[in-house]
């Protein structure tokens, strides 16, 4: 009842920390192998075993179904490994379920993104372990760190996954004089990491607005509505009718002032140089 209520807890507080994750980082969109959506992911493992154990190393398979949202995952694993060196003649078997939670990237670039980190809790059924006499049930722990590593085949979206973890498992009591109360293992996963909902599209980015560019307006100073520079008649009442060249009816446009001309300087007459004449009767 004990163990119960410990994986009660233990699977409360991951997923309080997948809500928190998945909340803090809302508005970060990643893409690639660590894209939000559904995903499965497949793997062969090796289990180096604890020498406690008295059993050979294992190989197994795991399969978990996730949801990942910006920055983490919560995965529901399903895993089966078998030991060799079991009792009666057979292999020792661990078969069992796992809540797990995949969080990352943790760093910026484009390889060191690609690591992730991954804490977990899960029930394994024991069976046929050489060093106990009933097949019960044990509680283990795990965490350990994981790459992606991004791929296409056949146009599909993939990741290649591997993940070293440090399993925790715990043997209930009551347990065989001289037993341990937990075995340590080192697990290795390989596998692939295929996405299961839809990448999403990007958004186009809005068109920039057209700019209208607006003419500047000239001056009226007469108040009439025809523009200074357009204007023939400048100073007609605001009130008058006018024409399109701003002149009344009886206004003349006023034209620009002539320049004055000088008048042409006549030429001197010439002066005459004869002598006066003199009256010969007179003499």
């Amino acid at each position: 009842m004990k163990n119960l209520n410990a994986s009660i807890a233990i699977g409360l507080v991951l997923l309080a920390a997948y809500g928190a994750a998945y909340g803090a980082d809302a508005e970060n969109q990643n893409t690639g192998p660590f894209r939000p959506g559904w995903y499965a992911a497949p793997a062969l493992s090796l289990t180096k075993a604890d020498k406690e154990r008295q059993t050979g190393d294992g190989l197994g398979f795991v399969l978990a179904i996730g949801h990942r949202g910006d920055f983490a995952s919560l995965e529901l694993a399903g895993i089966l490994t078998t030991l060799g060196d079991g009792k009666n003649g057979s292999d020792a078997k661990l078969s069992g379920g796992q809540l797990a939670l995949v969080a990352g990237p943790f760093f910026e670039g484009e390889w060191l993104s690609r690591f992730f980190g991954v804490v977990g809790f899960g029930v394994f059924q024991r069976e046929n372990h050489p060093r106990y006499d009933k097949d019960v049930s044990t509680i283990f722990g795990d965490a350990g760190i994981g790459y992606l590593y991004p791929f296409k085949l056949f146009g599909f979206d993939l990741a290649a996954r591997g993940e070293v973890r440090y399993r925790y498992d715990v043997q209930q009591p009551p347990r065989p004089a001289g037993t341990p109360s937990a075995f340590q293992d080192t697990i290795f996963n390989l596998g692939v990491q295929v996405p299961l909902s839809p990448a999403e599209k990007p958004v186009p980015s809005a068109k920039p607005a057209p700019v209208t560019v607006v003419p500047p307006v000239s001056a009226d100073d007469d108040k009439d509505g025809v523009p200074d520079d357009l204007d023939q008649c400048p100073g007609t009442l605001a009130d008058a009718a006018i024409d399109d060249r701003g002149c009344t009816q009886t206004t003349t446009p006023t034209e620009p002032a002539a320049k004055p001309t000088s008048a042409p300087t006549a030429e001197p007459k010439p002066t005459s140089t004869s002598e006066p004449t003199t009256d010969k009767s007179t003499q």
